[in-house]
């Protein structure tokens, strides 16, 4: 045995050895229909001007039909590359239709932006988008206004003093709204979770 299998190795050697190109002609096709019959493309951009988001972005998938999302190569860790593009695949085991949809969460986290949360739901096998606009918080869209402020509140989420917002605080974009606000939280008033 040991014999012929070498003599089958030596004549394979030989016959690579003779030719110029052994690759030559030679046509690898690899079906993917039967594995991945559904994806999803998702394009981070900016709310503002709608570029694409040029960081990468942590994203994460949950809800009821989080464990059918994988990424490209089957896994799932997710982040979008530098231009804000991510593709997901369904698991093969996965067939959306009306009857049964997929229904799943992307969750977008990204420095400088508004974290993001985007229901999906799908009822056909094939390709989707999902186009989702990220809020830069340094500049936000025109008509949207970023104020970061904190509070104190007690251990049942309650103020312990008046809390005041209005548009003398803002990050300088207040100029696009046209009016001025102010909004007061007397002590007292409950914040949840």
């Amino acid at each position: 045995m040991r014999k012929s299998i070498h003599i089958l190795l030596f004549g394979f050697t030989f016959f690579l050895w003779g030719c110029d190109d052994p690759i030559e002609d030679v046509n690898i096709v690899l079906d993917t229909d039967d594995i991945i019959n559904t994806t999803i493309a998702v394009e981070l951009t900016n709310a503002t001007d709608g570029s694409p988001v040029s960081d990468f972005a942590d994203i994460s998938i949950s809800g009821p039909d989080a464990s059918m999302v994988l990424d490209l190569i089957g896994e799932r860790e997710y982040s979008t590359a530098g231009d804000g593009l991510l593709t997901l695949i369904l698991h093969p085991d996965a067939q959306p239709s009306l009857s049964n949809p997929i229904n799943f969460t992307i969750n977008a986290n990204l420095d400088g932006y508004e974290s993001i949360s985007r229901d999906v739901t799908l009822t056909d096998i094939g390709n989707s988008v999902e186009v989702i606009d990220m809020i830069n918080l340094q500049e936000p869209p025109e008509g949207l206004l970023f104020l970061e402020s904190s509070v104190e509140t007690d251990q049942n989420g309650q103020l312990t003093q008046d809390f005041n917002i209005s548009n003398t605080i803002s990050n300088g974009r207040v100029s696009l709204l046209g009016f001025g606000f102010n909004i007061n939280f007397p002590v007292g008033t409950t914040f949840h979770d």
